[in-house]
């Protein structure tokens, strides 16, 4: 199962903790450019960002894995990964 579309405006922080079958996201909505996101998974599962889906894309897949965190800046056009640690 897939979520699509997660409004990011005014946020630069996620904490996902869910543990249901919703562990892929297919693009953001209200992302500024410049805007940088802070991520941390500590849910069970893998989480994974599909790029070319969703109103704003990510520049290309990535995946969080469990326990894992990472941040992401919108270019204006696409969601770049700064890092992932």
């Amino acid at each position: 199962n897939n979520i699509s579309n997660v409004n990011v405006a005014g946020v630069s922080f996620i904490h996902v903790t869910s543990d249901n079958n919703n562990n892929e996201v297919d693009g953001l909505t209200g992302g500024i450019q410049n805007q940088v996101i802070y991520l941390i998974n500590t849910s069970n599962r893998d989480l994974k960002f599909n790029n070319d889906s969703g109103t704003q894309q990510f520049l290309q897949d990535f995946d969080l894995k469990k326990e894992e965190g990472g941040m992401i800046m919108f270019s204006g056009s696409k969601w770049h990964v700064i890092s992932k640690h």
